[in-house]
Formats: structure tokens, C-alpha cells, sequence
């Protein structure tokens, strides 16, 4: 399981973690935990990467919308409600 230090109080699993603890954590870390082993590092990379790529797509369906005269939300009802779209 991955290790982290916990850089800012963060309520994790159910729990309240102060800063300087300790903690192995098997989900997405965010930017409150800092990596302590290869594993975490990983993690913190596969998330960022993540992060990236949902950035990305907010872009392009930005653009989509702009270029169909929508508005973001307009393009997202139209994508969750196919007779809409």
C-alpha cells in the first residue's frame, strides 16, 4: 500500500490526519499528501496524468461548445441527453 505524509489536515478514510503524520493510503492521493515510497510516487504520476487529461477534455468541449454557439452546459445536457443533442 502506498505511503504518504500528510502536508495539511485532511479528513481521510474517516478520520482527521494532522500535518507530519504518517498514512497508507490505496486511492487517488491529492496535493495534501506527499509520497514517501515507489508506490505512492506512482500514484501521485497515474493522478496527475489523470487530472491532465480531464483538463484536456474541459478544454476540447469548451471549444466544441463555443464552435456550436453553446454554452458549456448546453454541450453537456446535449451529451447526457441524447434526444436533446
Amino acid at each position: 500500500m502506498p505511503r504518504y505524509r500528510v502536508v495539511e489536515t485532511s479528513f481521510i478514510g474517516d478520520r482527521i490526519h494532522e500535518i507530519g503524520q504518517e498514512i497508507e493510503f490505496g486511492a487517488q492521493p491529492g496535493s495534501n499528501l506527499e509520497p514517501l515510497d515507489g508506490a505512492a510516487r506512482k500514484a501521485v504520476k497515474a493522478a496527475e496524468a489523470l487530472i491532465a487529461a480531464q483538463e484536456e477534455a474541459q478544454e476540447i468541449e469548451g471549444e466544441e461548445a463555443a464552435g456550436l454557439g453553446l454554452s458549456p452546459v448546453d454541450l453537456a445536457v446535449a451529451h447526457l441527453s441524447p434526444d436533446l443533442g
